[in-house]
């Protein structure tokens, strides 16, 4: 969803946010979750990358967004 970054040339910012995308999208660095029926998946969107894959139209999804925000609470490691 991250368009350009601000204050770089359109090529410089597109060459970047490329190989920033291959780094993070290694293998080594993607958790993909084999869900099962009551399964419940909690990260911390302040230091992780999230995404789904697509499912069928048939089978059921259930999503709930709770927030908890401590402003004052370091990143994790």
């Amino acid at each position: 969803m991250t368009e350009k970054i601000l204050d770089m040339a359109p090529a410089e910012s597109e060459a970047l946010l490329m190989e920033l995308f291959e780094h993070a999208e290694k293998p080594e660095f993607v958790y993909s979750h084999k869900w099962t029926p009551g399964d419940l998946v909690i990260w911390d969107n302040r230091s992780t990358n999230h995404a789904r894959t697509d499912f069928p139209d048939e089978e059921q999804r259930l999503l709930r967004r709770y927030t908890v925000s401590d402003p004052e609470a370091p990143l994790g490691n």
